[in-house]
């Protein structure tokens, strides 16, 4: 659900300096394919960003080392780093209001100056 609104943030921001990568895990499922090898599953996600249109890259692993290594507690999960590469905040969940905040702390981010 939070993708349309992260896609106008990226196209809004990414001239200012905002950058988004997606870290994700392997679930051994994509849609009704189940029981699938890790090597499987990341050539349907390669379709899957492609349908999606999603313009940043994403990063693969195991469940357990990205979750374990972001701290991830629920989904999405949104690590914000400034531009020294300092986590700024972290937002968990989405909602119209949630993300309306989230924005404004994102500009405000990047619009600070260095």
């Amino acid at each position: 659900m939070s993708v349309p609104d992260m896609k106008q943030l990226y196209a809004d921001l990414h001239d200012k300096g905002l950058e988004i990568v997606a870290v994700t895990s392997y679930y051994g499922f994509y849609k009704d394919q189940r029981d699938i090898k890790p090597d499987q599953e990341f050539e349907f996600m390669k379709g899957f960003v492609k349908e999606k249109e999603e313009p940043w890259p994403f990063v693969f692993g195991d469940r357990t080392t990205n979750h374990s290594a972001y701290g991830v507690s629920g989904i999405p999960h949104w690590a914000v780093l400034d531009r020294d590469g300092k986590v700024a905040f972290i937002n968990i969940g989405y909602s119209a209001d949630l993300f309306k905040a989230f924005r404004k702390k994102v500009e405000d981010l990047v619009n600070k100056k260095p």
